[in-house]
């Protein structure tokens, strides 16, 4: 077995505590705000711009 083959066995392994972490995390007001944060300054960006450089 791989080192992937192994992580994905883990992952699948602990899939419940890594989704109960990802819910506490998604409930934490600093991570709220950070990303609300980060919401309202990209939310500025012109589209247009990301457009032309592609």
């Amino acid at each position: 077995m791989n080192d992937l083959e192994k992580l994905k066995a883990n992952l699948r392994a602990n899939k419940e505590k890594i989704y109960a972490l990802m819910e506490q995390e998604a409930a934490d007001p600093e991570i709220i705000a950070y990303y609300e944060q980060q919401a309202k300054e990209l939310g500025d960006i012109d589209i247009e711009i990301l457009e032309n450089h592609e």
